[in-house]
C-alpha cells in the first residue's frame, strides 16, 4: 500500500512539474480560447463572447494564486539542495575556505529570485545534458540562472496572462444601427 501512495505522489508531482513548464497543456479549453481572445496593450480588453463567468472568474483565481506560490522564490535551503547535487555530478579542484564561501555566495546571488521548481528543472537539463552544456564542468552562476529562467519562462508568462484575464476590461459590443452610422458619416467625410 504505502508504495503506491509513494508512486502517486511521485506521479502527482510530475503532473505538476508538467503543468508549470508547459501551463497552456494543463489548461482547459475554455481558458485558453480567452487567453488568445485578449487584447494587447497595458489595459487588456476582451470580447463579451469570452468574459469570464463567476465560476471561471473563481477557478482563474485559484489558479493564479497557486502560480504564484510556484513561482515564489526558492529557499536557501532549495538552492544549496540543488548545488549539492550538481557539485556531486561535476567535482571541483579542491578550494580553500574563503574561495568555497565566495563560490557559494556567488551561486546565492545569482540565483536569488528563481523559483525551486524552475531551479530542480534546471539541475534536471544539466544532468541528462538537455542544457546546451559542456558535461565535464558545473554550470557557471549564471548558467544556471539562465537555464532555470528559461524553465520557469511559461509559468511567468502564464501567470501574466491570467492577472490580465481577470483584469481585463470587457468591450463594448458595437449594435448594428451604429457601424451603420459610422459607415454613413465616413461616406460623407472621405471623397469619392
Amino acid at each position: 500500500m504505502s508504495q503506491e501512495l509513494i508512486q502517486h505522489r511521485e506521479d502527482q508531482s510530475r503532473q505538476r512539474l508538467r503543468a508549470l513548464l508547459d501551463p497552456l497543456t494543463a489548461s482547459p479549453p475554455w481558458l485558453i480560447g480567452c487567453v488568445k481572445a485578449l487584447g494587447e496593450g497595458l489595459r487588456p480588453k476582451i470580447p463579451k463572447a469570452f468574459a469570464l463567468t463567476m465560476e471561471q472568474r473563481a477557478t482563474v483565481t485559484e489558479m493564479s494564486t497557486r502560480l504564484a506560490q510556484h513561482l515564489a522564490p526558492a529557499s536557501p535551503a532549495d538552492i544549496g539542495a540543488a548545488l549539492a547535487l550538481l557539485q556531486c555530478a561535476f567535482p571541483a579542484a579542491a578550494m580553500d575556505a574563503v574561495t568555497a564561501k565566495a563560490n557559494v555566495r556567488a551561486y546565492a546571488l545569482a540565483l536569488e529570485g528563481v523559483p525551486a521548481f524552475a531551479l530542480d528543472e534546471a539541475a534536471r537539463r544539466i544532468l541528462r545534458g538537455e542544457a546546451g552544456l559542456k558535461h565535464a564542468f558545473m554550470p557557471t552562476p549564471p548558467q544556471l540562472r539562465d537555464i532555470a529562467n528559461e524553465a520557469s519562462r511559461p509559468a511567468r508568462w502564464h501567470a501574466v496572462q491570467l492577472r490580465r484575464l481577470l483584469d481585463a476590461e470587457i468591450e463594448r459590443e458595437v449594435s448594428e444601427e451604429e457601424r451603420a452610422r459610422v459607415v454613413a458619416r465616413f461616406r460623407e467625410i472621405l471623397p469619392n
